[in-house]
């Protein structure tokens, strides 16, 4: 669903007093960045930045658990703080929408949004210890335009000042006279705490997994790779995938040997050679067909999650490098909080052609829905 399917509520808008500002329309803060989600992708439920730092390595993720993903198309060219491509996405969700700052943000948080009615936008800062250091609230409206005219729809610019160090935040966009709706965010500007990344946050991008803590010989002589890590419920591993990497595999066997059970399961998107239909074993429920960038819900079996499930049916065509540390990357979350116990053992086979092992399963992304599902049913099932 894309933001263009807004209406201009023109009788709205004549019945409510103008707000004018000045043309610059926000002041700059110092030392801040600014993201503008120019390299944002549709469909895609993270989008990751690097700041200014010469580490390439992602330092800000925005993440939501709408299957659907983010759209970049905004409200049209009749806004004052929004110039597409921005980050849209559904008020369906709680939260909305939730950034990560790996670095930390200090100062304060300044971002531009727009609501497809009626309503506002809520924006609340936590630091490392989940303790709330800055919230603010403020109400959608309509702008006199610098060049003549009004928003399009309710727009305004939320700034909170932050009490330390952010690690996280949550958005909630509240709709007037709707439960479900869209908004979009653009400009958002936070100035980094150092160029360090802060501890803790291993797992939460692709591209820094969580490793095995053991590698042991299982039956045939088959490695099985165990890992254990703490799962929020409330944030990453919980409502947000955590991910972790086997290092070295050619495919796998999932079995959650302790702790709460997955709740469901995705592929991103097409592997490199593009291989998109996969084959997902769930013990006692059968087969079904799994497709990359569509989520499989466990739930939709069994309330209580899934305690096992093997992924297969990658072509061999694919030849992916089982020593390649980011081929085999994981992500999971759970039905619950607490700790993952989990073990997953390879599933090989050889083709001659090529003299190597090959995968017969990749990546996996897990989301968890928790006290979600009832209001998330509306858009996973």
């Amino acid at each position: 669903m894309q933001f263009t399917g807004f209406h201009r509520p023109a009788v709205v808008a004549a019945a409510l007093s103008l707000t004018c500002i000045p043309a610059v329309g926000h002041s700059a803060v110092l030392g801040a960045e600014t993201i503008t989600f120019d390299g944002l992708i549709s469909g895609v439920p993270f989008f990751n930045y690097d700041s200014n730092d010469p580490d390439s390595i992602t330092d800000v993720v925005f993440s939501t658990v709408d299957p659907f993903g983010f759209n970049t198309a905004g409200p049209g060219p009749d806004q004052l703080y929004i110039n597409e491509p921005g980050l849209e996405g559904s008020t369906l969700i709680n939260p909305d929408l939730r950034v990560d700052f790996l670095q930390g943000a200090t100062g304060q948080i300044q971002f531009g949004f727009a609501l497809i009615d009626e309503g506002s936008a809520t924006f609340t800062a936590f630091n490392a210890a989940n303790v709330p250091i800055g919230m603010q609230t403020i109400d959608g409206a309509y702008f006199a335009l610098p060049g003549g005219g009004t928003s399009s729809f309710p727009e305004n610019e939320l700034v909170v000042p932050l009490a330390g160090t952010a690690t996280y935040g949550l958005f909630d966009f509240d709709l007037s006279f709707s439960e479900g709706g869209r908004f979009i965010i653009d400009n958002f500007s936070f100035t980094p705490a150092g160029e360090d990344i802060i501890g803790g946050f291993q797992g939460a991008l692709p591209d820094d997994p969580i490793l095995p803590g053991e590698i042991v010989e299982g039956p045939n002589g088959v490695p099985e790779f165990n890992f254990d890590f703490p799962i929020d419920e409330n944030g990453i591993g919980g409502i947000f995938p955590i991910f972790v990497d086997p290092v070295v595999a050619v495919g796998y066997d999932y079995d959650f040997t302790g702790g709460p059970n997955a709740a469901s399961v995705i592929i991103p998107g097409a592997l490199p050679n593009g291989d998109t239909e996969f084959d997902l074993l769930v013990p006692g429920f059968g087969t079904f067909t799994l497709t990359a960038g569509v989520s499989f819900d466990f739930t939709a079996l069994d309330p209580l999650g899934i305690a096992e499930f093997s992924i297969s049916g990658i072509d061999t065509s694919e030849l992916l490098d089982p020593t390649d540390p980011t081929a085999f990357v994981t992500g999971l979350t759970y039905v619950a909080g607490g700790v993952s116990n989990l073990t997953m053992t390879p599933i090989t086979t050889f083709v001659p052609s090529a003299g190597v092992p090959v995968p017969s399963i990749l990546s996996l992304m897990v989301f968890g829905l928790f006290g979600l599902r009832g209001r998330l049913a509306a858009v996973t099932r």
